[in-house]
């Protein structure tokens, strides 16, 4: 631990970050990188503790490890950097953390990682964040994305679902889109996850209606029909009609007739007719009898 020249008339100790372990030495050596010395007069060095180092030599101290860098063995001359996906916030770091699920380090030496933006994702670890897909969204910094309730859709990469337009439904759950009501239905509401037949003379000649048509006088439908059908002759309807009605005794009409008309004088119908005939020989009708 301590050293002369030729001419000194004693020895002299070595000074912070050299050592001597021979007598009679004329001088000391300097601690090697990832060694350290903080004392005078020593006959060796100490290796650097783990999260920290000395990258030159003859250190008299070692320097801890920057944020975003580690090293886990002792006596290192250099520190590492974090991997992507990992982080250390400290110095003087054994080791790095793993980017917590919905946070990501895209680059290597982080201090911090960054949080996963709305409609994407990430696991613990992650480099990157991936988008949701279509049928799903999130929010920021999520661990996984969610499911598009019935109603509702979602492209990739949504931050939330939007809903279904009036005409159209998404019946199940996740949709990626929504489907146009059938003719003879609609939809008056957004977000439905289905659509109501049309009622009863009324109509929808097209798909994706928001609302059905009433039929003509003269017309009728069923429920969640796609078109009106006309009266047969002999019968007649008002506007949104289920059903036609007969003509009464008397009176006729032809097909599609809103109103059933009286028969000339001298002529006769059933109920039902679509036209009247003459009366037969020695009998006679006046109008409308």
């Amino acid at each position: 631990g301590t050293f002369s020249g030729t001419r000194d008339s004693e020895c002299t100790n070595c000074s912070v970050g050299k050592y001597n372990t021979a007598a009679a030495s004329s001088s000391c050596s300097s601690c090697s990188s990832g060694l350290y010395q903080p004392r005078e007069g020593s006959e060796s060095c100490l290796a650097c503790a783990a999260g920290t180092i000395s990258s030159s030599t003859g250190a008299s101290s070692c320097e801890a490890c920057k944020v975003g860098t580690y090293t886990a063995s002792n006596g290192s001359v250099s520190c590492s950097d974090c991997n992507s996906g990992y982080f250390q916030s400290s110095s003087g770091a054994t080791g790095c953390d793993a980017c917590p699920a919905g946070r990501f380090a895209s680059s290597t030496g982080r201090s911090v990682c960054d949080v996963c933006s709305s409609g994407s994702y990430s696991a613990a670890a992650q480099s990157a964040c991936s988008k949701c897909n279509a049928g799903t969204w999130s929010n920021e910094s999520s661990a996984a994305c969610e499911v598009c309730e019935r109603g509702r859709f979602s492209s990739t990469g949504a931050a939330v679902c939007a809903a279904c337009s009036q005409g159209t439904y998404a019946a199940a759950n996740g949709s990626s889109s929504c489907s146009d009501c059938d003719s003879g239905k609609y939809e008056a509401s957004e977000g439905s996850s289905s659509c109501a037949a049309c009622p009863s003379g009324w109509f929808a000649s097209s798909t994706g209606l928001k609302e059905c048509e009433r039929c003509e006088s003269g017309h009728y439908a069923e429920a969640a029909s796609s078109s009106c059908t006309k009266c047969d002759g002999g019968t007649w309807s008002n506007s949104s009609a289920a059903s036609c009605s007969k003509c009464p005794s008397g009176t006729y009409s032809g097909t599609g007739a809103s109103v059933c008309r009286p028969c000339d004088a001298g002529k006769r119908s059933d109920a039902g007719a679509s036209s009247c005939e003459t009366c037969a020989g020695g009998t006679y009708s006046n109008s409308s009898s």
